[in-house]
């Protein structure tokens, strides 16, 4: 049960991660300022979730 958490939230944040650099440069590619809008907020909450998934994998992961 564990694992599949870990595993969902590994995704979770590689998709929060890969959406913040999509806005990322879209933002650069229409000349506005790109590190507004919701690229940080994605960046940070994605590399939360992405840290933690790892926790949990570790701890989940059978020895």
């Amino acid at each position: 049960m564990l694992m599949t958490i870990a595993v969902v939230m590994f995704f979770v944040g590689v998709g929060f991660l890969g959406l913040s650099s999509i806005i990322f440069i879209l933002r650069a590619l229409s000349n506005k300022p790109a590190w507004e809008g919701l690229t940080v907020p994605l960046l940070l909450v994605g590399l939360l979730i992405f840290i933690a998934s790892l926790v949990l994998l570790f701890f989940a992961y059978d020895k």
